[in-house]
């Protein structure tokens, strides 16, 4: 009786222990890339893409076999197997699940299309296929442009060299973190009419043809000054008045002008100023030489004192003795 319940009690330990039948083993085969990017900049082709950190059934990649990244003629119609025997294999060094950033030659592949994929795999060489392709029109590499700024009335003017179908101007002002783009434009020029005189700025310039891209320029800063002057005063008059000399001239329209200055000679004399930012086109003076010649002449002063030329020709008048 006692051996009968001790051979019960084994039966029912090896009962509870029971968990199955046993798992095959993972095959570790690293996801499939899916974010492959590729593009040319200057004399190059940068290609990015995120190597995974877990297999195809989901489980922490135990190792990585290596990676297989490779560009070639982009065939018509498209085959797999013939592009991958025919395209060019990248020699990759060992990476770890991540980013991965690669630059390639571009001078080889210059006037053809291209078409670029990768893979990876495990350490018996097994993967779960090729990443999303990549087509890539490859053009002569583009110069990086060189940037000259010079203040102008309406802001700064950038001009560079360069003969690419289009630019990307970025700038950075004192309250930006970063550069932005400000304009995109289809000729070597660009006039940042937003720019404010008296404020650092810093700018760069990328050429674009299709979907190449130059380096950027060197960037190049300028602190715009307003050397500017206003425009000359137009269409002077003078009339005599009661013991007084009446001018009056067309009015100058720029925005920052701030007013007018008169100048008065007497005889042939030197021109002498005898008003100051009289802010009407119109004057009168009130103590004209009498019995002599009075000549006058005009400028516009802007709100940071620049002076314009002076109205040609000089208008006259004979005032006669009271």
């Amino acid at each position: 009786m006692r051996v009968s319940l001790v051979f019960l009690a084994i039966l029912g330990v090896s009962g509870c222990g029971y968990v199955g039948d046993p798992l095959p083993p993972a095959l570790n085969i690293p996801q499939r890339i899916a974010d492959l990017k590729a593009e040319e900049v200057g004399d190059r082709i940068e290609v990015e893409f995120t190597l995974p950190s877990l297999t195809t059934e989901g489980i922490v990649l135990k190792s990585l076999g290596g990676v297989d990244l490779r560009a070639g003629a982009n065939l018509t119609p498209f085959n797999e197997s013939a592009w991958a025997e025919s395209a060019k294999v990248i020699e990759m060094s060992s990476e770890k699940p991540g980013i991965v950033r690669k630059r390639l030659p571009a001078k080889e592949w210059a006037g053809k299309e291209i078409l670029i994929g990768v893979r990876a795999m495990n350490t018996n060489g097994r993967t779960s296929g090729w990443s999303n392709f990549v087509i890539l029109k490859v053009v002569e590499p583009l110069a990086k442009p060189v940037v000259r700024p010079v203040s102008d009335p309406q802001g700064v003017k950038l001009t560079w060299t360069g003969a690419a179908p289009t630019y990307r101007v970025f700038r950075k002002a004192a309250t930006d973190k970063e550069a932005v783009q400000v304009a995109e434009v289809n000729e070597a020029a660009y006039l940042d009419a937003t720019a404010d005189f008296g404020a650092p700025y810093s700018y760069s310039v990328v050429a674009v043809n299709g979907n190449a891209r130059s380096d950027a320029s060197d960037t190049v800063e300028i602190t715009p000054e307003d050397k500017f002057p206003p425009a000359v005063p137009a269409n002077l008059q003078v009339i005599l008045g009661i013991n007084t000399a009446e001018l009056a001239w067309d009015r100058v329209t720029d925005t920052d002008l701030r007013g007018y200055r008169v100048y008065r000679s007497v005889d042939g004399a030197e021109f002498e100023k005898i008003a100051d930012l009289v802010e009407l086109p119109s004057y009168s003076d009130k103590s004209p030489a009498a019995g002599k010649t009075n000549r006058y002449v005009i400028a516009a002063v802007d709100q940071r004192g620049n002076e314009s030329g002076r109205s040609a020709p000089p208008v006259e008048i004979n005032v006669p003795q009271p």
